[in-house]
């Protein structure tokens, strides 16, 4: 079977018009495409509760289709972000929401979407994409597992012994959003949130697609951490999917999280960069399992994502040597270079040394040259967690 463009379908050839942005006049046919699912807009543009980073009448041009001329067929949606990460600033995304119609499934639409995404993220001038899922789509097209996370699952009695005097914890209300927005800005590594994002957050108080409950510390009733749990329980565990400002804080308000969800134990995962969290848990003899990231990371482009990258070079490696690190690309290989070093890997093994491998895998093998020994000390570049910006 092909594709082709056209507005017809046949036996033998599946005609589709080219890959262009969702309408507003179309939000019926996208809800037919998502199994009848009826979508009404609320307040602030909003037009899919649970997700409304993605699905808001601002996004439009970020949420990709394919049609048959009649209906939606596929559709794959970006969330636009910046990253900070200690001290570095990278034009990044979230792919999301990635769906094709039963009718229309096995043909290759969501990757030609896909690519589509791609292309328009690199012509925009993008660094890398962060994508909430794994699957075989995502792998065919160099999207990565990469780097480590600590999980930790406590009890009520770990979560109280963490408990912190002097420390006041109240569930958040909208009036908040402001002080969480202050508190989050603190952190080194995080999503950089313009103001209508925690303007929906206010509205829809949705995180992973899911009610959220907002826990604010308070010490001298003035905010010092916060944590979003999901409301919902699983097997009697509830999961905190963000947290900023005070980790000792942070900590200190998951025995209350266990009491307010009637729960028998809290989930809370810590990115490998977060040592004052997981020394922390670590010195109360709660100790994590660990794990991959999570979703898959695709890079849009290496050349950038490093220069983007360099100001944190030069702390751990000097000025001299980040200014003298170098990459190219070429079909699907990338080589790094130092002086007359040379380290050529496939775009996946240079995606996971950027990022760092998982705890189950090993790191490329880079040799024993200054450059190999540059490129370890030098990365991964730590990622944020998700939060309110999973799509």
């Amino acid at each position: 079977m092909t594709i082709s463009t056209g507005a017809q379908l046949t036996e033998d050839t599946l005609v589709m018009e080219a890959p262009r942005p969702l309408r507003s006049d179309e939000l019926g046919a996208l809800g037919a495409m998502y199994g009848g699912r009826k979508i009404e807009t609320l307040p602030l543009g909003i037009f899919m509760h649970h997700n409304p980073n993605l699905f808001n009448l601002g996004n439009l041009d970020n949420m990709q289709i394919l049609t048959d001329g009649e209906r939606i067929c596929s559709h794959v949606g970006l969330n636009r972000f910046d990253i900070v990460s200690m001290g570095c600033t990278f034009s990044a995304g979230c792919i999301g929401g990635v769906h094709t119609h039963e009718d229309f499934r096995g043909k290759g639409l969501a990757t030609q979407l896909l690519l589509q995404v791609f292309d328009n993220v690199r012509t925009a001038g993008g660094d890398f994409l962060v994508i909430s899922g794994r699957r075989g789509l995502y792998y065919r097209t160099h999207c990565m597992i990469v780097g480590t996370a600590c999980r930790f699952a406590l009890v009520a009695d770990q979560a109280d012994s963490l408990s912190v005097p002097h420390v006041e914890v109240v569930e958040a209300d909208g009036d908040m959003a402001e002080e969480l927005a202050r508190i989050h800005a603190l952190d080194p590594v995080r999503v950089l949130r313009p103001k209508p994002v925690w303007d929906r957050f206010r509205v829809t108080r949705s995180c992973h697609f899911a009610p959220a409950r907002t826990l604010i510390m308070l010490q001298n009733d003035t905010p010092v951490a916060y944590l979003i749990a999901r409301e919902e329980h699983r097997d009697g565990m509830v999961e905190v999917h963000e947290f900023a400002g005070d980790r000792r804080a942070v900590a200190g308000a998951v025995g209350h999280l266990l009491r307010l969800q009637e729960v028998e134990k809290v989930s809370l995962t810590a990115m490998a960069w977060d040592t004052p969290l997981i020394a922390h848990l670590q010195a109360h003899g709660i100790q994590p399992s660990a794990q991959a990231t999570d979703g898959t990371i695709h890079v849009i482009n290496f050349e950038q994502t490093l220069g983007r990258f360099r100001p944190r070079l030069a702390e751990l490696l000097g000025p001299d040597v980040a200014d003298a690190i170098f990459v190219e690309t070429k079909n699907d290989e990338v080589t790094f270079g130092l002086d007359s070093d040379r380290i050529t890997l496939a775009a996946d093994a240079a995606t996971r040394l950027l990022f760092g491998a998982p705890p189950d895998e090993q790191e490329p093998d880079l040799g024993a040259s200054p450059l190999a020994a540059a490129l370890r000390k030098g990365f991964p570049i730590p990622l944020p967690t998700y939060g309110m910006d999973y799509v």
